[in-house]
């Protein structure tokens, strides 16, 4: 899908079809589209520049949780950890903190 595109689609945009992949509980694809999100730094000149949260904390924090749910909890350490370095006050990201320290309860 993703070659069949003609341009580089917006992290946003990307974010969104993450979301539809993990509502389905396909979590490859999910990953797919959050990392294509995190790696998307594109400087929009003749738009509005996007959200950043949407190429930042977003896809970090869903690809954290794709991590735990994959039972990869040292990838989603990381994932967390990244957040929380943009972001200290994060709350889900204090949360999921926590909740991996546990690493009996899932995150989220």
């Amino acid at each position: 899908l993703s070659a069949s595109l003609p341009y580089q689609p917006r992290a946003d945009s990307c974010c969104c079809i993450g979301e539809i992949y993990l509502l389905r509980n396909n979590l490859e694809w999910a990953k797919f589209w959050f990392e294509k999100a995190l790696n998307n730094m594109t400087v929009w000149v003749d738009e509005v520049l996007p959200d950043k949260d949407y190429f930042t904390i977003i896809p970090l924090l869903k690809l954290a949780f794709i991590s735990y749910s994959s039972g990869d909890i040292e990838s989603a350490k990381k994932y967390n950890e990244a957040v929380l370095m943009i972001d200290n006050k994060n709350e889900i990201a204090i949360s999921n903190k926590k909740e991996f320290e546990n690493s009996e309860i899932k995150p989220f």
